[in-house]
């Protein structure tokens, strides 16, 4: 790998449109309506609501697909299996309102790599754009790709400016959230969710990449945790919603509930963890940035 001409790799700035049926099919892929007599679930999930929106994660998982597609065909990154490409972190930012509906442009920016000596992190960072050319949200990808190192090559960048806290508090959280996942939880997010990755639904596949059977995406049970966030703290308007950044610490198998642990009520940051209430295992830790709390 030439490590000199990795970094600030593009692809074209892409145009894209938020269907309806995008935004139903990710709301629906991160649990809303599973109560169809849920009533505020509907504006998530039926076009034909007052308030019919998208959630604030769901362009994030939008742009996963184009990332991926970003260093496969960097010129200056080897072939390699995409089995072996793993997601490590999510950085969400919304910076205007989107709602379906609306056409949309988006580009990918190889931002940063460094080799990890088990394999290399990438960090792609994208940027989403409505028609009048205003940035609507921010998103940042970090990607782990097991079969690429050896080649020494440590980051200077935003790799290490960036930072998500490394454990949590000691204190007792503020509130505590349990989210089930259910055992066709990956089939049903693979296609809102836009990451059709065969190692989330067929067991040998998930076998090539290392796991027994067939694992949850990072990004699903990342709009989950976020949904806990937004239903138990800020309910009333998505808009309260400003960021959330996270860094996926294990896998989630479909059919395991998620123990989501919320700190900071008195801060317009929150720090959040999730963890599988049956192997208490931690599969992520990340921070929710809001305007405004209902504690």
């Amino acid at each position: 790998m030439l490590t000199d001409k990795v970094i600030g790799f593009k692809l074209e700035k892409q145009e894209g449109f938020i269907s309806n049926e995008d935004a139903i099919l990710y709301s629906l892929g991160i649990g809303f309506s599973e109560d169809p007599t849920k009533k505020a679930d509907l504006d998530f999930t039926y076009e034909f609501a007052d308030n019919f929106q998208c959630f604030p994660t769901s362009l994030g998982a939008y742009g996963l697909e184009y990332n991926a597609k970003l260093i496969q065909s960097h010129p200056y990154i080897p072939d390699f299996n995409m089995m072996s490409l793993l997601h490590g972190e999510q950085w969400t930012e919304v910076v205007k309102p989107f709602q379906p509906g609306m056409k949309i442009f988006y580009d990918a920016e190889l931002a940063d790599f460094e080799d990890k000596g088990s394999g290399t992190v990438f960090l792609v960072a994208n940027t989403f754009w409505d028609e009048e050319g205003s940035i609507i949200l921010r998103s940042k990808s970090v990607l782990f790709v097991r079969d690429i190192k050896g080649h020494k090559y440590k980051s200077t960048g935003i790799l290490r400016q960036i930072s998500i806290p490394g454990k949590a508090p000691q204190t007792n959280p503020d509130k505590i959230v349990s989210v089930p996942t259910k055992k066709n939880q990956a089939i049903l997010y693979r296609i809102g969710g836009k990451d059709p990755n065969p190692l989330h639904v067929d067991e040998n596949m998930a076998k090539m990449g290392g796991f027994d059977t067939p694992i949850l995406h990072g990004m699903c049970f990342y709009g989950m945790t976020c949904k806990a966030v937004f239903e138990s703290i800020c309910p009333d308007d998505i808009s309260n919603v400003l960021s959330f950044n996270a860094r996926f610490t294990s896998h989630v198998f479909p059919g395991e509930t998620l123990e989501v642990f919320i700190w900071g009520k008195d801060s317009g940051k929150l720090l959040v963890t999730a963890r599988t209430q049956e192997r208490k295992k931690q599969v992520l830790i990340g921070e929710v940035e809001i305007k405004k709390s209902k504690f």
